[in-house]
C-alpha cells in the first residue's frame, strides 16, 4: 500500500497515487487532499 501526502499541508490525501484520482491543478502541481483542493477553486475532473 502507498501513502500519498498533499503538497500543501502534508495531509494525507486519501488516495493512491496520479493514477488513482489525485487531485492535480491545471497546473499540473499536487496531489491536494480534499480541504486543500476545495480552497483552489478548480473543479473536479
Amino acid at each position: 500500500m502507498s501513502f500519498e501526502y498533499c503538497w500543501i499541508c502534508g495531509d494525507l490525501t486519501g488516495r493512491a497515487g496520479r493514477g488513482e484520482d489525485s487531485l492535480y491543478d491545471t497546473n499540473d502541481e499536487g496531489p491536494y487532499c480534499e480541504d486543500c483542493w476545495d480552497a483552489t477553486g478548480e473543479d473536479y475532473e
